[in-house]
């Protein structure tokens, strides 16, 4: 996986303004609209995240509609999205058709109406010589978020439109820790590209109970879920919402 650039863009309606996001991460009015910009390099695989909504739950062809190359016959040809399934613990690919520019799961003779909203991550798959910009674009989140954690894997993202700590959001609050265990408590995984490799932070309880890198126990986590980026839950315990504190 190569190195990708996020920008992040969130435009005052009727104002014309235009900040970048990761500088404040502020928002002052609901009535905002907003985009992050996401390069993929030519071959890439780029794990991201949707932190922006609409009024009815959108579709993957209304979110990634015009966007990205398709083929004509091969899914291999075409750029995929890739989401996970977290009641079947399992990956569910889709391709882009060329002839009608519509996004397809993979298997399937119709075009897709699978909903993707604000915290979902999922992996863009570039199947194309050249680099292209992604923009996923929405609505700022204002009304309260709920994301379900199944048991096992989840691929989320931070539900709101900002960037946040690890240990300042309110997954702590329902995650499952462990005193000494890594593998008996709740886990976030996420790939750090730069490196190469996936960084696992896990949730110890004590004095106080905290997000802490893992072979890092000796200090709190300062890991941060950024704005445009995906990652994995692994949820230890049984099955419960992730409602998160709007932050702004």
């Amino acid at each position: 996986m190569k190195a990708k650039s996020i920008a992040a863009v969130v435009l005052a309606v009727g104002l014309c303004a235009v900040s970048a996001w990761g500088q404040s991460g502020t928002v002052t009015s609901a009535n905002r609209v907003g985009y992050v910009k996401v390069t993929v390099a030519a071959g890439d695989l780029v794990m991201c995240g949707l932190n922006f909504t609409d009024a009815a739950t959108p579709t993957i062809n209304e979110v990634f509609k015009d966007q990205l190359t398709g083929h004509s016959l091969l899914p291999t040809l075409s750029d995929n999205i890739i989401m996970w399934d977290p009641i079947a613990q399992g990956y569910v690919t889709y391709w882009k058709k060329s002839t009608d520019l519509q996004w397809y799961r993979l298997g399937e003779g119709s075009a897709t109406d699978d909903p993707i909203d604000s915290g979902e991550g999922f992996w863009i798959k570039s199947n194309q010589p050249f680099s292209q910009d992604l923009y996923l674009l929405g609505t700022v989140v204002d009304e309260p978020v709920s994301v379900m954690l199944y048991a096992g894997l989840n691929f989320v993202a931070y539900p709101y439109s900002a960037s946040q700590l690890l240990n300042s959001a309110s997954l702590k609050d329902i995650a499952a820790g462990h005193s000494l265990l890594p593998t008996l408590a709740d886990q976030v995984i996420w790939w750090n590209e730069s490196l190469g490799r996936y960084e696992t932070y896990w949730f110890k309880t004590g004095s106080p109970s905290q997000w802490v890198k893992l072979y890092e126990e000796g200090s709190p986590a300062t890991f941060e879920l950024k704005i445009g980026k995906g990652f994995w839950y692994k949820r230890f315990g049984a099955t419960v919402p992730w409602s998160e504190t709007k932050p702004y």
